[in-house]
């Protein structure tokens, strides 16, 4: 199965807009883009976390996914680390407008440059006022918990995503996160764990690892 990086910068992005805060907040918020720039600042005066998940991969006309597992860890709004530890083990580190990809026990890694207004990573990138201009954000109650949903305007050339969302449950925890690409299939990120990270090496790339620098925009 191959993935766009766009998309993977998306699932990094989200995390930087997750309101880490009341349910019932998210959902009376008159504007999300004001709930979001904010979320951003306190994130990031938060300091580095580490979160485990579950990631479930579902295509399109299918109704059982395949699932991977391992933990990301966040240090916004400079760097995020995902490790899948099972079934395969698997490393992304993105670092401003630079990914490193590598598997556990290989010797040599890839290397990409992204354009910061590329669909995805531009979540991650790109000041607020920017992204109210590609996207719809909208804010509603889901139980007891609250979900926050993007969706690309008509014409705004975000061809790789069709929608994304966040589930947020009412102690102010990030609960899921999911996205759907421009052909339907669908991946859930559920969290488990979140607590601090003191380890600020796992945002710098492995030394033993030989690097290639690609072009082009695609991950295992």
């Amino acid at each position: 199965m191959r993935r766009p990086l766009a998309l993977l910068a998306c699932l990094v992005a989200l995390l930087v807009a997750a309101p880490f805060e009341s349910a019932a907040g998210a959902a009376e918020a008159a504007d999300p883009w004001t709930l979001l720039a904010q979320t951003r600042e306190r994130m990031h005066e938060a300091g580095p976390k580490l979160l485990s998940f579950t990631q479930t991969y579902l295509p399109t006309g299918f109704d059982r996914g395949e699932e991977e597992s391992g933990h990301v860890a966040l240090d916004l709004p400079k760097c995020v680390r995902w490790d899948y530890d099972n079934p395969y083990p698997k490393s992304f580190l993105l670092c401003g407008e630079t990914l490193w990809s590598w598997n556990s026990g290989e010797p040599a890694g890839h290397v990409y440059d992204l354009d910061q207004a590329q669909p995805g990573l531009d979540l991650l990138l790109l000041a607020t006022d920017e992204l109210a201009q590609r996207y719809t954000a909208t804010a509603q109650p889901a139980g007891a918990a609250t979900r926050v949903q993007l969706v690309p305007k008509a014409g705004a050339g975000t061809n790789v995503l069709r929608d994304a969302g966040i589930l947020i449950d009412g102690d102010g925890h990030l609960r899921e996160l999911t996205y759907r690409d421009a052909e339907g299939n669908r991946t859930t990120f559920r969290f488990t764990e979140r607590r601090a990270l003191s380890d600020r090496t796992v945002f710098t790339p492995p030394t033993n690892v030989k690097w290639r620098r690609e072009t082009g925009a695609q991950t295992p």
